[in-house]
């Protein structure tokens, strides 16, 4: 019986320090869990935000994408403005040759017509003193003639 109650304690003791291995064991398990669960946690945390930050980054990226078409929009809305631009520029400066053009023939025009006018009035001036040379030759030569008229009849 010494035996067997030898051997049920050394089997006790065997099986109690078994017991506290499995225990530490399971501490070591648990802590490793724990810290699985943590780093999971952690990483769970970080997906989230990381998920949050990349909801961000493609709801700027789509705000960025339509601001460029707006942009793009702009672009050719100020392109055909300027082709349009242009093209009155270009018909407002053949309008300005046009009129200078004539600017120019309205003035050689009057150039001629002052000049013909100062040619006019020279005329003018040259038969008024003619008239007034004939009119004094009349006055001058009337006189005798009409002296002579009364005598006659």
């Amino acid at each position: 019986m010494k035996k067997e109650k030898y051997l049920l304690c050394c089997q006790s003791d065997e099986k109690s320090e078994k017991i506290h291995q499995l225990e530490e064991a399971l501490k070591i398990a648990q802590h490793l869990l724990k810290e699985t669960q943590k780093t999971a946690e952690e990483m769970k945390n970080k997906s989230l935000s990381q998920k949050i930050e990349l909801e961000a980054q493609e709801a700027e990226l789509q705000y960025l994408k339509t601001n460029n078409k707006l942009l793009q929009y702009s672009v050719q809305e100020l392109q055909l403005e300027n082709g349009t631009l242009k093209n009155m520029n270009k018909a407002l400066e053949e309008e300005k040759l046009d009129n200078l053009k004539s600017t120019i023939q309205r003035k050689k025009q009057n150039g001629f017509a002052r000049s013909e006018k100062k040619t006019w009035m020279k005329s003018c001036k040259q038969l008024e003193k003619e008239k007034k040379m004939l009119q004094k030759q009349i006055a001058e030569h009337g006189a005798p003639l009409k002296e002579q008229k009364p005598s006659m009849g």
